[in-house]
């Protein structure tokens, strides 16, 4: 008889036995069938040989030749069987049948249990028992079917497999053992290699700092005791921080740093300077100044001040827009000298400083002026002050000598001789008459006037 052409994929059923109505699908090649685990279809009844046959699917030809068991009408055991499409073969008790996996299947019953034929240059077969008398006219109610073990192993041998099942074991120890196993003491350094499974307080810390998504923290062990340096985003952040160093118990020195407390401190101390300025946080340790200032260089001297207050401020972005106004800035620079007795008048062309004030106060004015004439030598500064009124004249005439002997005088500037007792000015009378200095009666009280001594000719 000859076999159809094979389509691509051919179907396996299972009629009988333990794996009464599996299937299963099968491509071109050889499948051997056995008890054993090795051969690529697995039947597990009693009465199959480790490996019963193998079965040969080629183009337009399927063949079933028997290794260690026997095949239903097999005369000789290296005789191959040919296999037609939906006819019921056997293996010891197991019935099977082939055919198209695409194609649609007729109803299959025990009395298509046909005999196998031999190949046409095999020797004639023995005629096989009617298929009525080896299975019932229906195949009878079986329990629930079990799953069969079929599988294809061609594709790796005993040796890959076992490679396969280690490293898969290895990969779960090395997960699963640490969960289930923790030393309790670590085992101490051995020479220079300390053993790198043993855990310290301070590895601990540090992977719990690390758990919080803290990277811009540094634990500096070079010193005693151990210091933490570095910045944490917000507020909330270091009081978390704190926390978790009290629960460690350790010692160490807390140097850490919010972003956020730092922006607010530098914006705190540009406004108390006079700079109405939008300070921002610009990654760990850095800020940047965002404005109009009408004072560059002040506002320079101010940041580098702040930077160097501020040991966790290690750089300050200056990105402020200068706009400078002359009136404005003179007046700020007057008010915070103190000079409440000056004011400014704005011309188109000039400024001018009127008032009214002292010598030290004018001596600060000249200063500022001088420092106002280089920032913007476009808009000249004049001052208008008054003069310094004269201080009124003595009323007293000047001393220009005195006369010692039996008699002593005093010699005025206004031609005149005074003795002792005499008024040198109206209400003032000389009481006593030295080389070197005069007494005076002036309204009750009495006042000492020294007189110079001229210098000795040589």
């Amino acid at each position: 008889m000859t076999t159809p052409s094979h389509p691509p994929r051919i179907l396996l059923k299972i009629l009988s036995g333990v794996h009464v109505g599996a299937e299963v699908e099968l491509g071109l090649g050889e499948y051997p069938i056995g008890r054993d685990e090795a051969c690529e279809l697995v039947l597990l009844d009693r009465d199959i040989a480790p490996r019963h046959a193998i079965l040969t699917l080629a183009e337009g030809t399927a063949t079933l030749r028997a290794l260690d068991g026997q095949l239903t009408g097999q005369t000789t055991p290296t005789d191959p069987i040919t296999v037609i499409w939906f006819q019921v073969f056997s293996l010891g008790s197991v019935h099977l049948v082939l055919g198209p996996a695409n194609a649609p299947w007729p109803p299959l019953s025990a009395i298509d249990l046909t005999p196998l034929s031999a190949l046409p240059d095999s020797p004639p077969q023995k005629t096989v028992e009617p298929a009525a008398e080896i299975l019932p006219a229906t195949l009878p109610e079986s329990p629930p079917p079990v799953v069969p073990v079929l599988a294809s192993h061609s594709w790796h041998p005993y040796w890959l497999r076992g490679l396969i099942g280690l490293l898969l074991l290895a990969v779960l120890v090395q997960f699963v053992w640490p969960l289930f196993y923790a030393p309790l003491v670590p085992p101490a350094p051995s020479g220079t290699h300390a053993n790198k499974t043993a855990t310290t307080p301070l590895d601990r810390l540090r992977e719990r700092l690390t758990s919080q998504g803290w990277q811009d923290l540094r634990l500096d062990t070079r010193i005693t005791p151990p210091a933490l340096l570095g910045y944490v985003p917000r507020l909330v952040d270091l009081q978390t921080l704190k926390r978790m160093l009290e629960e460690t118990g350790l010692r160490i020195t807390n140097r850490v740093t919010a972003s956020e407390a730092l922006v607010e401190t530098a914006a705190a101390v540009l406004r108390s300077q006079g700079h109405s300025l939008k300070v921002a946080g610009q990654g760990p340790g850095r800020i940047v100044v965002t404005g109009i200032t009408e004072q560059p260089e002040e506002l320079t001297r101010d940041l580098a001040a702040l930077k160097q207050d501020l040991s966790a401020l290690r750089e300050i972005e200056n990105r402020t827009e200068v706009r400078q106004d002359p009136v404005r800035i003179l007046s700020q620079w007057i008010k915070a000298a103190g000079l409440t007795q000056i004011e400014l008048v704005h011309f188109a062309d000039r400024i001018l400083a009127r008032g009214q004030p002292d010598a030290k106060a004018r001596q600060i004015f000249e200063e500022l002026a001088t420092r106002y004439a280089k920032a913007f030598p476009n808009l000249p500064l004049l001052a208008e002050f008054p003069p310094f009124p004269k201080p009124p004249k003595s009323a007293l005439p000047g001393i220009i000598g005195v006369m010692m002997g039996s008699h002593r005088f005093l010699l005025t500037d206004d031609n005149r001789s005074l003795g002792e007792g005499q008024i040198l000015a109206p209400g003032v009378v000389i009481e006593q008459i030295a080389f070197d200095h005069v007494i005076l009666a002036a309204n009750g009280e009495r006042q000492k006037l020294l007189i110079p001594t001229p210098p000795q000719r040589d």
